[in-house]
């Protein structure tokens, strides 16, 4: 599958005498292609965390669409984009996110746990 985005743009309330919103993200418009490599490059503040979760579906973008393969990320409903990220995304987060009281292979499987999907992927981990 192939993830575009088009026009994607992030926009955060602020209230000062000079602007009403903070661009967190200005326009993007990419696609990342199979087997490639892509790397978000930037200081601190830039708005790579910002434009990395509204890839995977995290946060809904001020304007913009997402598409995994044919599919509008933000066509669908909260729960239907988590189903789907949960099937075809893999997002690992900054920081201290893992559970402790769980290894690495189950924090890893833990989405498939909740679809009732692990066992199968933990046996092939282990193989």
């Amino acid at each position: 599958m192939i993830l575009r985005c088009e026009a994607l743009e992030m926009h955060f309330p602020r209230k000062t005498a000079s602007a009403n919103f903070f661009v967190a993200v200005a326009p993007v418009t990419l696609t990342l292609s199979k087997n490639s490599l892509t790397m978000l490059i930037g200081r601190s503040g830039s708005g790579k965390t910002t434009l990395l979760n509204m890839l995977s579906g995290l946060l809904k973008p001020t304007r913009g669409q997402v598409f995994l393969g044919e599919q509008d990320l933000y066509a669908m409903n909260d729960d239907q984009r988590s189903r789907f990220r949960n099937q075809h995304l893999a997002v690992i987060p900054q920081g201290q996110s893992a559970l402790p009281q769980l290894n690495v292979i189950e924090n890893v499987l833990l989405p498939l746990t909740v679809y009732g999907k692990a066992d199968a992927c933990e046996k092939e981990a282990e193989a």
